[in-house]
């Protein structure tokens, strides 16, 4: 049996709880991530985020980008 990839951002990170708040914050919709990922860049709790250690918020952020990256065009459009 294969071993699972690690997270990028293990060992204090939890994957399966960053990877459940990243879907929930998904479900707000394109436009409504671009502003919960500013609001996390400073500081700032939201929804799920409240719950994750500093660096789990870190690894939600890393990967909402990565994710909206592909997106760019909801901000304007």
């Amino acid at each position: 049996m294969a071993t699972p990839a690690r997270h990028p951002f293990a060992p204090t990170v939890d994957p399966s709880r960053v990877d459940r708040c990243v879907e929930q914050l998904a479900h707000e919709g394109c436009r409504a991530v671009h502003g919960i990922i500013e609001r996390l860049e400073r500081g700032e709790a939201y929804g799920c985020t409240a719950t994750l250690s500093a660096a789990e918020r870190r690894a939600v952020i890393s990967e909402l980008k990565s994710v909206m990256a592909l997106y760019r065009s909801c901000r304007t459009g």
